[in-house]
């Protein structure tokens, strides 16, 4: 390409480009090493007026591609200005059969697919609007652009699609997966209501594995989607994958205790009777209870092992603070006081020793309450906050320990240095 006509092109210089244009006329038809076209180069700077001009010039440059098989359509989509993707579709109505919004490039991406990866959903709903099925496109990943909106969590857009063609809810993706399989996985609630109302029957389907939403909403342990999708159906509760395992099987299994008890209460109810599970999946309500027992099991095995830890954590800790580094003043008036308490790096570790402490004496408490409860329910709700208090204060006795050698070795710096280097890298 002419680098006149580059410059003029990435800038909207109209009167340039005329003049290149009246003096040269195969000028336009020039490319870029990428095979990008100066209406390429118009459309992605969103020079509007210099579009219009080069379309009247050559209007076959509309449909052309550049070396990864982009038309200025596709590249119009992906830099969101909707009113040129317009005059592009425009431009061919009528002199052609081909439908702008269905343009496949050597990836199988539309335009559509270009404009909701960059969450331009103007675009997505002028350019389909008089094309909606081609909102039913699929790459060559086999992806379709409302799976690419609900995998990047864009909500308005992934709403956009769905207001404009219902069918795109029959997708399939990945292991027979459907949208609403997506949306769990991707824990967006905004979009499941979305779903909820244009397509119900979406939460009793089954991937490949002959998994339900719900059973993914299980193993994740997100007791918020687990209720939506009861509430939904509470019968998606009784349907077992091609293991036998109904949903309460996987949260048993992998420790989700709040996901756990949303699914017993499923149960408790009996809005449907325990012994007819659907599909073959042949669990008395007494099996159920077992698989429940086992999760509780597995929640006592991590109680003990929490409250070893949080005990120990504490005894370090407290001991650390009656122990501290530099010692202590011997002489009036200051008797008693720490010897290096101006020092940021031993406030540092005042600090971060007392969070490790509170924090692991908080842990034990926990568990110690909730263990002496008869309610097992009351003990899976604490539990996880046990867990996360024991994660803050094995993270902050780390420090503690780093900063406090720090504050003594600071004299020596580049031990100081080593030392801490050595002790915070992994084994």
């Amino acid at each position: 390409m002419d680098q006149r006509l580059l410059k003029a092109a990435r800038s909207g210089e109209i009167n340039v480009i005329k003049q290149l244009a009246d003096a040269e006329g195969n000028i336009l038809g020039g490319t870029t090493p990428q095979g990008n076209t100066a209406l390429h180069m118009a459309a992605r700077f969103g020079h509007e007026n210099l579009v219009q001009e080069i379309i009247k010039r050559q209007p076959n440059l509309v449909l052309k591609s550049n070396l990864k098989g982009e038309t200025p359509v596709h590249v119009a989509a992906r830099a969101g200005h909707w009113k040129i993707a317009l005059l592009f579709r425009d431009a061919v109505r009528g002199s052609t059969d081909v439908q702008v919004a269905r343009i496949r490039d050597n990836y199988g991406n539309t335009p559509l697919h270009c404009a909701v990866r960059n969450d331009h959903y103007l675009v997505v709903w002028r350019l389909a609007d008089k094309d909606r099925e081609a909102l039913e496109v699929v790459n060559n990943a086999g992806e379709s652009p409302l799976s690419i909106a609900i995998d990047l969590k864009l909500a308005v857009t992934a709403e956009a699609i769905i207001g404009l063609n219902r069918s795109t809810l029959d997708y399939r993706g990945p292991n027979g997966q459907t949208p609403l399989h997506c949306a769990v996985i991707r824990r967006d609630l905004h979009i499941m209501r979305k779903m909820q109302i244009r397509k119900p029957k979406l939460v009793q389907m089954k991937d490949e594995k002959q998994r339900t939403p719900l059973h993914y909403a299980a193993a994740l342990g997100e007791s918020e989607i687990v209720k939506l999708l009861l509430e939904w159906d509470t019968s998606a509760a009784y349907h077992g994958d091609d293991n036998q395992q109904i949903p309460l099987h996987l949260a048993a299994e992998n420790g989700q205790h709040l996901a756990l008890k949303a699914l017993k209460s499923a149960f408790a109810k009996r809005a449907i009777n325990p012994k007819d599970v659907v599909d073959n999946a042949q669990f008395s309500y007494v099996e159920l209870e077992k698989v429940v027992e086992r999760g509780s099991k597995k929640s006592q095995e991590m109680a003990r092992t929490i409250s070893v830890m949080a005990t120990l954590i504490a005894t370090f800790t407290f001991t650390a603070a009656f122990t501290i580094p530099g010692g202590f003043k011997n002489e009036d008036p200051d008797e008693g006081m720490a010897t290096l308490i101006n020092k940021p790096a031993f406030q540092a570790f005042v600090i971060t020793d007392t969070i490790a402490m509170t924090s692991s004496m908080t842990a034990a408490v926990i568990v110690f309450w909730s263990s002496s409860r008869r309610n097992s329910e009351s003990f899976m709700d604490t539990l996880p906050f046990a867990i996360g208090l024991t994660w803050i204060a094995l993270v902050a006795m780390a420090l503690a320990f780093v900063t406090g050698l720090f504050v003594v070795l600071s004299n020596t710096l580049w031990l100081g240095i080593v030392v801490i280097g050595d002790s915070s890298s992994p084994a």
